[in-house]
This record gives structure tokens, sequence and C-alpha cells, in this order.
């Protein structure tokens, strides 16, 4: 898990306007609920920004090997940033997901007061330690919904051939 943080004074439209492609492509920049933001809704957030004086950037960014799919990483996204800012009242995000290059990562633009989004060495560790246990929950999930999903192939695959001898079974005894 690499996880890289920083901060600045001033709004936050730079860093959006950065988030908008991947590689060329235009892609959605999403609020906390995870729903695709208009251009006056990312407006709206870049003016806050704005007003709040101090935005913060984050860049998630799991082992590869994990294999988290699009779906998948943006929802972990989402829920290492809610475990985040449970404590931060007056904290809003968005972020994208750049999944163009063989190391997908996701970039979080957060605004807020400068007292909530500070955060020292302890607080950026807990950050990457928070955004570990995350995402190798996303594994494990995943490998489990594989596993199950082995079973039920394996499972149907056997009550075929059940299916199968019982007919054969009584097409001898009825020669």
């Amino acid at each position: 898990m690499i996880t890289y943080s920083d901060y600045s004074e001033g709004g936050a439209g730079a860093l959006v306007n950065y988030m908008r492609t991947d590689q060329g492509r235009e892609i959605s920049i999403r609020d906390h609920t995870g729903k695709a933001l208009s251009r006056d809704e990312l407006e709206q957030f870049v003016q806050h920004s704005k007003e709040c004086g101090f935005e913060r950037q984050f860049i998630v960014s799991p082992d590869p090997d994990l294999d988290v799919h699009h779906r998948a990483f943006d929802r972990r996204t989402r829920a290492l940033m809610r475990q985040w800012r449970a404590d931060k009242a007056n904290v809003r995000y968005v972020y994208a997901v750049h999944d163009q290059r063989d190391k997908p990562h996701a970039h979080v633009a957060v605004t807020g007061p400068k007292r909530e989004l500070y955060m020292d060495r302890d607080d950026l560790d807990t950050f990457r330690e928070t955004a570990t246990d995350v995402f190798r929950e996303s594994e494990r999930t995943s490998h489990r919904q594989r596993t199950t999903d082995a079973q039920r192939t394996l499972t149907a695959s056997q009550s075929t051939v059940c299916e199968y001898d019982r007919t054969a079974t009584r097409d001898t005894h009825h020669e």
C-alpha cells in the first residue's frame, strides 16, 4: 500500500482539474456517496475550498498484486475516507480513480478548516495503516467471493454428474 498526502493553502481548483483526466481520457469525479459530480457541483466544491483557504490531497495506491477491480477500488476509497473523516464534521472530499496504468490509484481532494485537515507523522502513519486494512479487507472479501463461486460451480457440477448417474442407472435397469 502506498499512500501520499500533502496540503496547500488556497483552493483545490488545480487538483480537481488534474483529477478529471486519466491518460487523456476524461473521468468522473465523485463525492462521498460515489455519485459522479456535475461541473456545477465541482465548481461548488472548488469555491468551498477557496472559502476554507486550505486543501489536502491524498493519493491511495494499493499493492497491484491485490488485483482490486475498479468498483471495489471505488468502494474501498470511500470506506477509507469515511473512517478518516469520522471525527471531522466540516470536511468535504471528492475523489477520482485513475486505473489506466499498471498501478491504479485514487486521488482525493479534501477541503475544510485547517485544524481538521492538519496531520502529523503519527496521523499519516495511522492513515496508511487504515488504508492497508481497508484494501486488505477488500482482498479477503474478493477471495471469499471467488471461493464461494468456485464451491457453487463444483456443487452444480456434482449435481449434474449425480443426475447423469441416476439417469444412466435407470436406463440400464429398463433394458
